[in-house]
C-alpha cells in the first residue's frame, strides 16, 4: 500500500470512527506502529487530523464540545483510553495526554512527583521512576518537546538510534522542561 493509499485510509477510518490507536491503525493497515506515527505526524501537518499519544482524532471531533476530556496542561489533546498518563502530586486524580504535558506541569513543584507512565511499545503502565525517558527526539507523537517513556532501556536506544534524542530518568526529564520552559517564557521586565 502507497503512502498516500494509507493517508486516505488512516482519514477515512478516522471519519468513522473518530478517534483510533496507532496499535489499531498498524493492525488495520498491516504496518508497523512507527510508519503510522510517521503518517499522523504528517496528516496532522497538514491540518487533516489531530494527533495524540498514541492515536489520532478526527477533526469534527477535535472540537470544544467534544464529550471526550482534554488534557488539563496542553488543553488541546484528548486523553486516550489506553496510552494515557496519570500522576499524583499537584495534579491528584488527573490524567494527562503525554509525558510532556504531565511533567510541564510538575516544573514548578518543588516536591519530588510521583505517578506513572505508558510504555511507548507496549502500551503498559509504569511507574515513572522505574521509566527510561528519550528526551526532545525528533518523533513528537503528541507534544513537543518530546519526551517519550519506554519500560525497557534496550527500547530506548532503539529508538533513539533512529529519532535521536537524550536517554534519560525522571529527574533528567524534569530538569530538560525546567530550562526548556525559561528559554520559551518571556522575560520580565526588572
Amino acid at each position: 500500500m502507497s503512502k498516500t493509499q494509507r493517508h486516505t485510509r488512516i482519514i477515512n477510518l478516522l471519519a468513522s470512527s473518530g478517534t483510533l490507536s496507532v496499535q489499531h491503525l498498524a493492525q488495520q493497515l498491516g504496518t508497523s506502529r512507527m510508519t503510522i506515527h510517521r503518517d499522523l505526524k504528517q496528516l496532522d501537518q497538514e491540518g487533516q487530523l489531530r494527533r495524540f499519544h498514541g492515536g489520532a482524532i478526527a477533526l469534527n471531533c477535535a472540537s470544544p464540545q467534544q464529550s471526550t476530556p482534554l488534557c488539563p496542561h496542553c488543553l488541546s489533546a484528548p486523553l486516550p483510553h489506553q496510552s494515557c498518563q496519570a500522576a499524583s502530586g499537584p495534579y491528584t486524580g488527573n490524567r494527562f495526554c503525554c509525558p510532556t504535558c504531565w511533567l510541564g506541569g510538575l516544573c514548578s513543584d518543588p516536591t519530588p512527583p510521583y505517578g506513572t507512565v505508558t510504555d511507548l511499545i507496549s502500551s503498559r503502565t509504569l511507574s515513572a521512576a522505574d521509566a527510561t525517558f528519550l528526551i526532545n527526539s525528533s518523533a513528537a507523537p503528541c507534544c513537543e518537546p518530546s519526551i517519550l517513556t519506554f519500560l525497557q532501556e534496550s527500547d530506548a536506544i532503539a529508538f533513539r538510534a533512529g529519532f535521536g534524542g537524550v536517554l534519560g530518568r525522571l529527574a533528567d526529564a524534569i530538569e530538560f522542561l525546567r530550562i526548556a520552559q525559561r528559554l520559551t517564557s518571556p522575560r520580565k521586565s526588572s
